[in-house]
């Protein structure tokens, strides 16, 4: 793990000093963010297009140049939608309509207190699941589609990794605990709901518990609404889908 920050770390430092050397550093804007990582051990590892916090999180850092501060603060809510009009706002461009997020900084930063974000799953490489999920500052609620599918998908390209290939043996030597054996489920529930202030690592379900039951309508409804206003092509059959791509087997540019 450390020698992955390392390399991440000289990649940065290679990329400043040739801003330096160029005399450019104090005229960027630096922006560094990620796709979801190789992981070690976490939720990621275990399933990287999860809708669960340690799978989808990634990193999104701004470095304004001569001093110019960042106005927000930690606790806003945002999602990759919104780093194209954000760019955009930052540099003076206006961001188009189509954009399904906003600008949270810049010259046409939106002043709106977001209350919640979104996330979906579809193809895993060789493997298809469909996964819908809406969180607030505080609740997760996941709807799972192939409720017959278990939570582990044998990936070819995961199954390769060292970590993976123990921990495949740690589960068949019987030493996993009964959390890391929440991934060998055979199914999933149609709808999980987690607390991620007192339940982090999104153990407990609590969409069957009746004192959440206000929440999980909540949430329930905020995904049912966020599916039709994007118009979901996760429900099209991907066969289907081709067929807009290359009409006719041509590439339509």
């Amino acid at each position: 793990y450390q020698a992955m920050c390392k390399f991440i770390d000289d990649g940065i430092k290679e990329i400043i000093e040739k801003l330096e050397e160029l005399d450019l550093k104090d005229n960027t804007i630096i922006v560094f963010t990620s796709d979801h990582g190789d992981f070690m051990g976490e939720h990621g590892l275990l399933g990287k297009g999860e809708m669960l916090e340690s799978a989808y999180r990634i990193p999104f850092l701004i470095k304004f140049p001569n001093k110019i501060k960042f106005h927000n603060n930690n606790k806003f809510l945002w999602s990759s939608v919104d780093f194209a009009p954000t760019l955009l706002s930052i540099i003076g461009v206006e961001p188009r309509d189509y954009h399904q997020g906003f600008p949270f900084e810049g010259k046409y930063k939106r002043n709106v207190e977001r209350k919640y974000i979104f996330a979906a799953a579809d193809r895993f490489d060789e493997h298809y699941d469909q996964i819908r999920a809406v969180r607030d500052e505080r609740y997760k609620y996941l709807r799972n589609y192939y409720v017959d599918k278990p939570y582990y998908l044998p990936l070819e390209y995961r199954e390769n990794m060292n970590t993976m290939k123990e921990f495949l043996h740690l589960e068949e030597e019987g030493k996993l605990d009964s959390v890391q054996l929440q991934w060998f489920r055979k199914s999933k529930p149609q709808e999980e709901l987690f607390d991620t202030f007192s339940d982090p690592h999104e153990i407990h379900n609590l969409a069957y518990n009746p004192d959440f039951r206000e929440k999980l309508i909540e949430l329930r409804g905020q995904c049912n609404m966020w599916i039709q206003a994007t118009d979901d092509k996760g429900f099209i059959p991907e066969a289907e889908q081709i067929k807009t791509f290359w009409p006719n087997n041509i590439l339509q540019h």
